[in-house]
């Protein structure tokens, strides 16, 4: 695959997460699909995330995207435990290296994320976040998240929303304007999702070699797939509750669940409780390869998040041509038209009904239709000409000084702010130390070897030589 062109005066930008590939979900599917569409607009991006077993070292991805996987260990559901002052050297030392000036973090869960934009704050680089989720405010979970998510947006020049819930949604729980949030969507690859029909074979009928013959769905079925992370507020609970209502109400309907997670054991339990060995098939998790395989097998595509702020899931089925059955929630109603989304409430018998609706529309239903309209309403080029304006708006703030981080820490909360001041008078100090240890080299001559053999101990040590990796 050739590399793109960089055009003269492009950005250099650092993508920072805990969640990336291989790990597999909408927040990691969003950074790589639009960092690679960022590269082929001219800019130079680099992702920065901890290692995933085998994945260390920094690797080479496709076109050009170097992917840093740092020597953290994740202590809860793949997120790291916050280092501060022991993340500085490292990430301060990968943002000259690669000359970085755009810090771009995701998802204030992550705890890489936020430790980025205290760094680049710190370092006096220009933060972009993106919040991909929906929280609550009252339980300890959301509490905790929401007080990060109100320092981090006290901190960053540019917020960014997947969804008009989502901002809403921020604008609510962190007292901004609607003014202080860019709404930009998520997209799909429409070279890489499309109906069925353009595919070798007859994929509905034989399971293939990738996800293995053991969740075939005959012609005469109705395939109906579902494809989540296996978690409460992916509504695993509900989906226990709606799979043997829809084997005894509809007994041509096969079902193909795909997703691994904390609650299958749930699903399991309610598949050999009701007797679904022969309608309900669970491929466990899906290579992001294998996706549009699994969703050529059926014609509905299943969503019963109870929380969800958008939904790429839901992009990648129109495309193939699925039509969409989900509960209505959260941004879930901005993402799809009324003719290729059936929407309903979180309950078990009604999801169970838009079933019914779904399936009396499947006749009318033309899989290349879906396809050009998704791929004309969302493409990751315009998503990434969008936050290519966000990044430009960003350069055009001015500088924040340390007493007006202080200020801004405070205002946000009396106690935890006086926390946050702490922490960044001191990694204030350690970026003084490290500045007067190891000074920047001069942007003409950055190189390896303008570090020094320190430092070039050091990177080899946190990073290993670059590997070639094949495209996601």
């Amino acid at each position: 695959m050739e590399r793109p062109t960089r055009r003269a005066g492009g950005l250099h930008i650092a993508m920072v997460c805990d969640f990336f590939h291989p790990r597999v979900g909408g927040v990691e599917t969003h950074i790589w699909s639009l960092s690679q569409a960022l590269l082929r607009l001219g800019h130079k991006v680099v992702v920065v995330t901890h290692c995933y077993g085998e994945h260390g070292g920094v690797q080479q991805m496709p076109n050009g995207l170097k992917v840093y996987y740092l020597p953290l260990v994740p202590f809860w559901r793949d997120v790291t435990l916050p280092t501060f002052f022991l993340f500085l050297p490292i990430f301060r030392e990968i943002c000259v290296y690669e000359s970085i000036g755009i810090i771009h973090a995701h998802s204030i869960p992550s705890s890489l994320a936020a430790e980025a934009i205290l760094c680049g704050q710190t370092m006096g680089l220009k933060l972009v976040y993106t919040d991909h989720s929906l929280y609550g405010e009252h339980d300890l979970a959301s509490i905790h998240v929401n007080a990060l998510l109100k320092w981090a947006l006290a901190a960053v020049d540019r917020v960014v929303a997947v969804s008009k819930a989502c901002a809403q949604s921020l604008c609510t729980r962190c007292d901004l304007r609607d003014t202080d949030v860019t709404v930009i969507p998520n997209a799909v690859d429409a070279g890489r999702f499309y109906p069925a029909a353009h595919a070798a074979g007859n994929p509905l009928v034989e399971a293939g070699p990738t996800l293995g013959p053991g969740c075939p769905v005959p012609k005469q079925s109705i395939g109906i797939i579902v494809l989540s992370r296996l978690t409460h507020r992916k509504g695993v609970g509900l989906l226990a509750e709606v799979l043997p209502l829809l084997c005894r109400r509809f007994p041509e309907v096969r079902i193909v669940i795909g997703g691994d997670g904390p609650k299958r054991k749930l699903l399991e339990t309610a598949r050999a409780k009701h007797g679904l060995q022969n309608c309900v098939y669970m491929v466990g998790e899906v290579d992001p390869g294998c996706v549009r395989e699994l969703l050529h097998r059926g014609q509905i595509l299943l969503n019963c998040s109870l929380t969800e702020s958008f939904g790429i899931t839901l992009l990648e089925a129109a495309a193939c041509g699925l039509l969409t059955v989900s509960t209505n929630v959260g941004g879930i109603p901005d993402v799809l038209p009324r003719d290729m989304a059936i929407l309903a409430p979180p309950e078990p018998e009604a999801l169970v009904n838009a079933v019914g609706k779904a399936i009396d529309r499947l006749e009318t239903v033309d899989p290349h239709d879906f396809h050009k309209r998704v791929s004309e309403a969302y493409s990751w080029e315009k998503t990434a000409k969008m936050t290519e304006q966000v990044y430009e708006a960003s350069c055009r703030c001015e500088q924040t000084e340390l007493a007006d981080r202080f200020l801004r820490c405070l205002r946000r909360s009396s106690v935890f702010g006086v926390l946050l001041c702490m922490i960044a008078a001191a990694l204030h100090v350690e970026l003084l130390f490290l500045e007067w240890i190891r000074p920047r080299p001069r942007a003409e001559t950055l190189s390896r070897d303008a570090f020094g053999s320190t430092a070039s101990k050091v990177l080899d040590k946190v990073v290993q030589r670059p590997q070639q990796k094949e495209e996601m």
